[in-house]
């Protein structure tokens, strides 16, 4: 019986741990796009500006 109680403390320990470790990742990965769209959003109003008489291009690009 206490080998059984150990394994679930240790199994809900590990559960524990993965949950933190997900959280964690998801705030990263909130950042990094973050960064991402700082970075690519004035290039996307640079393309805008230089294909403003380009309407095809822009639709190719997906703006």
């Amino acid at each position: 019986m206490q080998g059984v109680l150990a394994a679930l403390k240790a199994a809900e320990s590990a559960q524990e741990k993965a949950k933190g470790d997900a959280q964690g990742a998801n705030q990263a990965q909130s950042a990094v796009l973050a960064a991402l769209q700082a970075f690519v959003g004035p290039l996307n109003r640079g393309a805008r500006v230089a294909c403003k008489d380009r309407p095809d291009l822009l639709t190719k690009l997906g703006l």
